[in-house]
C-alpha cells in the first residue's frame, strides 16, 4: 500500500521490520521504486533478495526488466534473461518473454530481441508490437514490415498499436511505399475513425516523407484533431519547403481553438526561418515570452536564435541565447552555426570555449563547425585539439562527415601530410573526402600529387564531381598545363557527365591567359552566356603580363560593365 501511494521511505521502513521477507514483499518495493521513477533502487532490491536467498518470481523479473530497459544495462538485462531461462520462467510466461524482447531492443540489442521473439512457443500480439517497436527505433522499419506480415502467417491479429509501430517504423525508415500499403490495411478495416492515434501516425509518415498533400488529406479526414495533429502537419509543411501553408495551418489552429504548445511555437519558428518571415517570428517570439516558455527550454531557444541567424540579426540570437537558462548541445550548436554562416569565426571559437568551460558535450555537429572555423582564422593548434578529442570519442569511423572536416581543416591549413594521413585512415571514403585533399593540393600548386589523388580517386570508384574539376583545373593553371587542361575542359561532360560551370570557365580561361592562348581566351569569354569581371580579369592580367594594350584597353571597358559595384565607384568618380 504504502509502495503503490508513493510512500517510499514509509514502505521501506515497514519492509525492513518484517520478520520474514519473501518474493511479495520485495516485488512490492520494486514496484513502489518503479513506477515512481527510482530506477537503481527498484535494481537494489533485485541484488537484495539475490544476496538474502529469495527466491524471484516471474513479477521479479519483469519489473527488474523493465528497470534496466530505461538504465540501459545491457549486461544486467543479459544476467537476469539467462537466469529466468535457467528457471523455466520464459517458457511459461508469455509476459516476461515479452520484458525480455523489450530490454533487448531498449538495449539497442535488435538481434538478441529477435532471438527471443523465435524462441516463444506462443507468440502473440504484444511479442510482435514489441519487437516491431524496437525496430522501429533502431531505423529497421523492412524487418518491421516482415513481421507485420509473419505475425498475419501465424494468424495474430494485429490491432491498433501495431499499425501505429509500423507506421513509425516506415516513417523513420522512410518507408514510403510500405506506409501506404499499411494505409490501405488500416483503412479497409476501418480503424481510422475510431483512433486519433493512429491518425496522427499516417500524418506523421506522410510528412516525413515530404507526402504533404496526402498527410493533408489525412488530416482533413479525421474526424478530431489534437495539438499532435496540428504540430505534425505544420512541422511536415515547414520541413519540405511550404512554409506559408505551414503558417496558414498555424492561424487556422489558433481559429479552431487549439493552444498551442512549446512544440507548435519551435516549429512555426523553423518555418519563419526558412522563409526569413521576421516580423511574423517575432510575433510569436513575443508569444513564447508571455508564456514564459524561453527561459528552460533549449529547443524553443534553439529554434529562435536560428530564426534570428537565418534572418540576419546575429545581435538578437546572442540576446535569445543569453536568455536561456538551460542551455543544451543543440542550442550551442544553433549559435555556432550562426556565427560560422556568416563568417565570425573568431566568435565560433571564443563562443566554443565558453560552451566547454560550462561542461556541456560537444557532439559530431559542434566539432565539424569547430574544424571549419580553424580552417579560416588558420587556429592549427586548436584544430589538432580537436582532432584527438575525435580520436578519443572513436568518432572517426562513426562519422564520415566529421572524418571529411579533419582532412579539410588540416588541408587548408597547409597540412597535406597530415590530411593525407587521415584521409588513408578512412574505412570509406567519399567525393567529399577527396576533394578537400584535392583543394588542399591545388592550392599549394602541387599539380602532380592533384592528378595523382585524381587517379587514386577513380581507381577507388569514386567519380569526380564539380568541386573537383575546378580543383583540377586550377592545378593546371598554376602548372600552365594549357592542353591537358584543355583536355579535361572539353571532355567534362563526356568523361564525368558534368556540364561546365561560370566557375570551370573561368578556369579555363584563366590557364588560355596564363599562357598567351588570347584568341581561345576571347572566343571563350564571348561564348559565355554573362562574362564575370573574374574572366575579364584574368585577360587584364594577362594582357599587363604579355604587353597587349589594345586587348587590356577592351578587357578594362568590359571589367568595368561586367562589375557593378565597380561601374558605381567609376561614375562617382
Amino acid at each position: 500500500m504504502y509502495a503503490r501511494c508513493g510512500l517510499l521511505i514509509k514502505a521501506q521502513e515497514v519492509y525492513e521490520r518484517l520478520p520474514i521477507k519473501d518474493a511479495v514483499s520485495c516485488n512490492a518495493m520494486i514496484m513502489g521504486y518503479m513506477d515512481h521513477g527510482d530506477v537503481s533502487d527498484a535494481l537494489r532490491y533485485l541484488n537484495l533478495m539475490e544476496v538474502e536467498g529469495i527466491t524471484p518470481t516471474s513479477i521479479t523479473y519483469i519489473c527488474s526488466l523493465k528497470a534496466i530497459s530505461k538504465t540501459k544495462d545491457e549486461l544486467s538485462g543479459i544476467k537476469v534473461h539467462l537466469e529466468a531461462t535457467k528457471k523455466g520462467f520464459l517458457e511459461r510466461d508469455i509476459n516476461l518473454s515479452n520484458a525480455v524482447i523489450d530490454m533487448y531492443a531498449k538495449c539497442a540489442m535488435i538481434s538478441e530481441a529477435q532471438k527471443v521473439l523465435e524462441t516463444i512457443p506462443c507468440r502473440d500480439v504484444v511479442s510482435y508490437n514489441t519487437i516491431i517497436t524496437g525496430y522501429g527505433e533502431s531505423e529497421h522499419g523492412e524487418e518491421a514490415i516482415a513481421c507485420l506480415q509473419q505475425m498475419q502467417v501465424e494468424r495474430i491479429i494485429p490491432d491498433t498499436v501495431t499499425y501505429i509501430c509500423c507506421l513509425k517504423a516506415c516513417s523513420s525508415s522512410r518507408l514510403i511505399e510500405e506506409g501506404q500499403e499499411v494505409h490501405a490495411e488500416i483503412t479497409k478495416k476501418g480503424l481510422l475513425q475510431g483512433d486519433l492515434a493512429l491518425g496522427n501516425s499516417l500524418i506523421d509518415i506522410y510528412s516525413k516523407c515530404g507526402k504533404c498533400i496526402e498527410a493533408h488529406y489525412v488530416f482533413e479526414t479525421l474526424p478530431e484533431r489534437d495539438i499532435v495533429s496540428w504540430n505534425t502537419i505544420i512541422a511536415g509543411y515547414a520541413e519540405f519547403g511550404f512554409s506559408e501553408k505551414g503558417l496558414e495551418c498555424y492561424e487556422e489552429m489558433e481559429l479552431h481553438g487549439v493552444t498551442p504548445d512549446g512544440v507548435t511555437l519551435a516549429t512555426v519558428i523553423k518555418a519563419c526561418a526558412s522563409i526569413k518571415a521576421l516580423e511574423y517570428g517575432q510575433d510569436i517570439h513575443g508569444e513564447i515570452l508571455r508564456k514564459n516558455l524561453l527561459k528552460e527550454d533549449p529547443f524553443i531557444g534553439s529554434s529562435l536564435v536560428d530564426m534570428y541567424i537565418k534572418c540576419d540579426e546575429l545581435s538578437m540570437a546572442q540576446e535569445v541565447f543569453d536568455r536561456v537558462l538551460i542551455r543544451d548541445t543543440v542550442l550551442w550548436n544553433a549559435l555556432l552555426a550562426g556565427y560560422a554562416e556568416h563568417e565570425r569565426n573568431h566568435e565560433v571559437l571564443n563562443s566554443f570555449e565558453r560552451m566547454q568551460s560550462q561542461g556541456v558535450a560537444s557532439d559530431t555537429a559542434t566539432l565539424t563547425c569547430i574544424l571549419k572555423a580553424c580552417c579560416h582564422v588558420g587556429a592549427i593548434d586548436k584544430g589538432h585539439e580537436i582532432h584527438s578529442e575525435i580520436c578519443e570519442k572513436g568518432l572517426e569511423d562513426g562519422s564520415l562527415a566529421i572524418s571529411n572536416a579533419v582532412v579539410d581543416m588540416y588541408a587548408k591549413c597547409g597540412l597535406l601530410e597530415d590530411a593525407q594521413k587521415v584521409l588513408n585512415k578512412l574505412k570509406a571514403q567519399d567525393v567529399v573526402s577527396w576533394n578537400a585533399i584535392i583543394v588542399g593540393y591545388s592550392q599549394l600548386g602541387d599539380s602532380q600529387m592533384v592528378f595523382s589523388s585524381l587517379n587514386k580517386m577513380m581507381g577507388d570508384g569514386i567519380r569526380p564531381d564539380a568541386v573537383t574539376l575546378t580543383s583540377v583545373l586550377k592545378a593546371c593553371c598554376h602548372a600552365a598545363l594549357f592542353d591537358r587542361g584543355t583536355a579535361i575542359y572539353d571532355n567534362m561532360l563526356d568523361d564525368y557527365g558534368i556540364v561546365p560551370t561560370t566557375e570551370h570557365q573561368n578556369c579555363i580561361i584563366d590557364l588560355q591567359c596564363r599562357t598567351g592562348h588570347f584568341k581561345a581566351a576571347i572566343n571563350m569569354v564571348q561564348k559565355m552566356h554573362c562574362p564575370s569581371s573574374v574572366a575579364w580579369s584574368s585577360i587584364l592580367n594577362a594582357c599587363n603580363k604579355w604587353g597587349n594594350v589594345e586587348l587590356g584597353h577592351q578587357a578594362f571597358d568590359n571589367l568595368l560593365w561586367s562589375d557593378a559595384e565597380m561601374l558605381d565607384v567609376m561614375e562617382a568618380v
